[in-house]
C-alpha cells in the first residue's frame, strides 16, 4: 500500500502516550515534541502497542498507556505531512511522524489503553514473532 492510498483509505494513525498526558492533550491538543513532528505509529495490534511501550516508551516510568486514533480525514492530512520515522527497532516501518505543530483531540479519539504489566522477556524472539506474524507492513 503506498502513503497515498492509506490516507485516501482513511487508513488510522495512531499515537501511544502516558494516561497521565490525556487531561493535558484533551485542553491543549496532542503537541509535537520533536523538530520532526507527532510520532505516530500506524497499528493499534496489542503486540506491536506493548511492544513500543516497553522499547519506546520505557523512559516515562508510566504503567498505564492511552492509545489516541488520528484519522487522516478528521485531520485533513496530506501526503506531504507524513514522513518516516527513522528508529532502529523492528517496528521501524510502522513509524511516522506528522508534521504539524498540534492536533486537536476529543474524547473519541482514545480508543485505547493498555497496561504494561512485566517486561518482554526475550526480546529477540518478540521482535521475531511481530515479522511472522505479518504485523510490520511498510508503506510504498
Amino acid at each position: 500500500m503506498t502513503l497515498k492510498d492509506w490516507l485516501e483509505n482513511d487508513n488510522k494513525f495512531y499515537h501511544v502516550t502516558p494516561k497521565s498526558n490525556i487531561p493535558s492533550i484533551l485542553t491543549n491538543g496532542l503537541l509535537r515534541k520533536n523538530p520532526f513532528g507527532i510520532c505516530v505509529i500506524r497499528s493499534k495490534n496489542e503486540l506491536i502497542i506493548r511492544y513500543l511501550c516497553e522499547t519506546m516508551l520505557c523512559d516515562t516510568n508510566a504503567k498505564e498507556f492511552a492509545v489516541i486514533e488520528i484519522s487522516p480525514n478528521k485531520h485533513d492530512l496530506k501526503i506531504n505531512e507524513i514522513i518516516n520515522d527513522n528508529v532502529t527497532e523492528v517496528t521501524s516501518p510502522l513509524h511516522n511522524y506528522i508534521k504539524r505543530y498540534k492536533l486537536i483531540i476529543e474524547k473519541t479519539d482514545i480508543v485505547d489503553d493498555f497496561v504494561m504489566v512485566k517486561l518482554i522477556p526475550n526480546m529477540n524472539e518478540y521482535e521475531k514473532k511481530l515479522v511472522e506474524l505479518g504485523l510490520i507492513e511498510k508503506l510504498q
